[in-house]
């Protein structure tokens, strides 16, 4: 396991990993490190990682395998979508991509686990594309929550996020 922290010693971000299958395997403390593919991607997913072309890593470069982010924004969305937040379950702060196909009105809103509406994230006319937004939830409870997509004031998607303090 492999954890970021702040500042404050908050957790920012963890990931557990393995080097076996279907994680790279050439990690495993005798050579290349592990690397994110880029940050924007979900971390608990092995197919997110690759095994660095260096023995030691790249500390203060960008990651040898990073794969660019503007090659993964100039790809148009087919379909309306919400991704899981990342990471889940959080403490404090998570990130939450969708994708646009057409023009829309969006809006996105967290309720708790009762369904008691806590916050609007994200509301306006949107071109097609890829979103990303952060979700600060300093001052909730620890608890399940909910973020709703909704477009043209229909209810698109649904996820479930974790809080844990």
């Amino acid at each position: 396991m492999v954890r970021l922290f702040d500042q404050f010693g908050i957790t920012i971000d963890s990931v557990h990993y393995d080097d076996n299958d279907p994680w790279p395997s050439e990690p495993d403390g005798n050579g290349p490190t592990l690397e994110l593919i880029n940050s924007q991607w979900e971390n608990a997913l092995p197919q997110s990682w690759a095994s660095s072309t260096t023995n030691y890593g790249t500390p203060g470069d960008i990651n040898s395998t990073y794969l660019d982010v503007y090659e993964e924004i100039s790809f148009q969305p087919s379909i309306f979508s919400l991704d899981q937040n990342y990471p889940n379950p959080f403490n404090s702060s998570t990130t939450i991509n969708y994708q646009l196909d057409k023009k829309s009105d969006v809006e996105i809103n967290i309720y708790n686990f009762l369904g008691k509406y806590i916050k609007t994230l994200e509301k306006g006319y949107f071109h097609n594309g890829n979103y990303t937004i952060k979700w600060n939830a300093i001052g909730l409870p620890s608890g399940i929550y909910f973020y709703v997509l909704y477009s043209e004031n229909k209810i698109i998607d649904v996820k479930k996020a974790i809080l844990i303090k």
